[in-house]
């Protein structure tokens, strides 16, 4: 039984994992699949020859179907939808593929390339819709038959071929997945599920090696969007409990340190109070100071009114005012 892992959401970017690890799409698996091969031409010359394609059960002749299986087409046609990517994992090569070369993405998590059987790695790991990963040299003189046309029902015919260079080759689509720590899974068969995957590593997007680029990493088909939404959904519950916590935390911590504050004040106006009943003599009672004594009343004026305006008698200026004859005989009253 294989155990699907969860959705992830890294920078804006849905990663849906698909779970392959069946030995084979059919089995036994018909060698027809092996030569189902479609003729890419520009302007009517050939430019390459394709095989293990996708869209060629799915466009060109649905009898062939079977040739790969869904999770493969799914993981392939990842264009339609930029804000979701296809991953295979857990995963393991399936029948007619075998193990190309593996990479160490985390502690965690491996990624394994794959060609098909006969078909050399040419060194580089690619995303989908990039087949030129895998290579089958052609030798001079080699007879095949192809498909060739456009997109739609019925626009298909068969073209055979001589080949006549000694460069020319079948590009071999790819598929590549990720192999997980908590998941161990047998090349030969099913898997055998060690552990659960709640502890789902990072994803292609942000630990593939340096080959795949952002500009060719996969995006997926409308048939996961309510997967996808998911995804969403079950990240950004898990922001907003954060959003939510956070702030009724900074509020509860600013209310205790508000109660803490208040309490030292309070403490330091009762230590403030006690240190001057210290240095006071509490043997005798402490008698409350009076309002200070009024001040004297202005002295009496030394004049009366009239006086100060000069109005004094006329006799009492002359008896003192009159002045002392001098005479030689003695004084004269």
């Amino acid at each position: 039984m294989t155990t699907s892992r969860l959705p992830e959401l890294n920078n804006g970017i849905v990663t849906n994992w698909i779970p392959l690890t069946t030995q084979a799409a059919l089995s036994p698996y018909p060698t027809s699949c092996n030569s189902a091969f479609r003729l890419e031409t520009i302007s009517g010359s050939i430019t390459n020859i394709v095989a293990y394609d996708p869209w060629y059960g799915q466009a060109i002749d649905t009898r062939y179907q079977g040739c790969l299986a869904p999770e493969q087409t799914q993981w392939w046609a990842q264009q339609l939808m930029p804000t979701t990517v296809f991953d295979l994992g857990p995963f393991a090569c399936p029948t007619p593929y075998t193990t190309a070369t593996t990479s160490v993405v985390d502690s965690g998590t491996t990624m394994v390339a794959c060609c098909p059987s006969d078909y050399k790695y040419q060194n580089q790991i690619l995303a989908p819709l990039s087949g030129r990963q895998c290579l089958s040299a052609l030798s001079s003189g080699q007879v095949i038959t192809a498909k060739t046309g456009t997109i739609g029902p019925n626009n298909w015919t068969d073209t055979t071929a001589t080949i006549t260079a000694t460069d020319v080759g079948v590009w071999g689509n790819q598929l590549n997945g990720y192999v997980f720590a908590d998941a161990v899974v047998t090349a030969s068969g099913g898997p055998s599920q060690t552990s659960s995957n709640a502890g789902a590593s990072t994803p292609a997007l942000t630990g593939t090696p340096s080959q795949l680029t952002a500009g060719s990493a996969a995006r997926h088909s409308a048939s996961a969007s309510s997967s996808a939404s998911s995804s969403v959904l079950d990240t950004t519950g898990g922001k907003v409990g954060i959003y939510v916590g956070v702030p009724l935390g900074a509020v509860i911590l600013c209310c205790f340190i508000g109660i803490i504050l208040l309490y030292r004040r309070r403490a330091s106006r009762l230590d403030r109070q006690f240190t001057e009943l210290e240095g006071r003599d509490i043997s005798s009672p402490i008698i409350p100071r009076g309002p200070p004594p009024r001040p004297p009343p202005p002295p009496t004026e030394l004049w009366s009114p009239y006086e100060k305006e000069g109005g004094r008698h006329e006799h009492e200026m002359e008896a003192w005012e009159r002045p002392v004859e001098m005479w030689a005989g003695g004084i004269k009253n």
